[in-house]
């Protein structure tokens, strides 16, 4: 089940940061809630589709006994559907859970679709620029930050790791389609967005390097070059590639 921007009355927001908004209003939750949000975030973590009772039971009530448990889902489903003010949003059926994609919009899962989307049409044999740039720039809007960041539970860690690849993967073959096309500045953007998340990538610093280079910025390309050394330093203890290097080498070069 897919989810697109629609009119759903709920939209749910994982990247960067967590929040819901029901109806344009934000839905308010403290404390008392806790439970029931810890639910909705681990249903979403486990991909929000078809998710096994067990498998939420396992995750939120591991050391409880069976009736015990089924109980607790049950109690704390409940009061997830009454938070919501939408008892349809969370479906439950042959023991399995899901989110209502026709009253649920969930920002990650129509980001995978852009995904899905861009990548084809990025492997056609002469893809259309304008069609490109709409696209990406609906990409580049939901890409705020890691799927459900600060969570710990492990099913959000492989949800965030899988769908950071897969937009560092596409974030680097638009920055590349953009360089074929000589547009400079736009490349510039999907590598700038690449380093926001994933500030290690020594291989965006270069192709940023040369994007500034391109556009006539060489003071600029010597400051990424900076950010570069100083990230691989600090982190990795490491010093720039040789290719890196000679990037920078053309910076100086009369």
């Amino acid at each position: 089940m897919e989810a697109t921007q629609g009119n759903q009355p709920l939209r749910i927001y994982t990247l960067g940061r967590f929040s819901l908004v029901r109806d344009g209003e934000p839905v308010r939750f403290s404390a008392r809630t806790r439970k029931p949000i810890e639910l909705l975030k681990a249903l979403l973590a486990a991909g929000g589709r078809e998710v096994s009772t067990a498998q939420m039971i396992d995750l939120l009530w591991p050391e409880a006994d069976g009736d015990t448990a089924h109980n607790s889902l049950n109690v704390t489903l409940y009061r997830l559907r009454k938070l919501l003010g939408i008892h349809d949003a969370i479906l439950l059926l042959d023991n399995k859970l899901a989110l209502n994609p026709k009253r649920c919009w969930v920002d990650a899962w129509e980001f995978e679709r852009q995904i899905n989307s861009i990548e084809p049409l990025l492997k056609t044999p002469d893809p259309d620029p304008a069609k490109i740039r709409g696209d990406t720039g609906i990409l580049l809007g939901l890409c705020k930050g890691s799927f459900l960041k600060g969570e710990a539970c492990p099913k959000a860690s492989a949800s965030r790791e899988r769908l950071q690849g897969k937009c560092l993967r596409v974030l680097e073959s638009i920055g590349q389609f953009w360089e074929e096309q000589g547009d400079w500045a736009h490349a510039r953007e999907f590598y700038l967005k690449g380093l926001e998340l994933e500030p290690m990538l020594e291989s965006f610093y270069q192709r940023l390097m040369v994007c500034h280079r391109e556009l006539g910025q060489r003071a600029e390309a010597m400051m990424v070059y900076q950010r570069c050394h100083n990230a691989l330093s600090a982190h990795l203890n490491l010093t720039p590639s040789r290719h890196t290097e000679a990037i920078r080498g053309t910076l100086v070069a009369e």
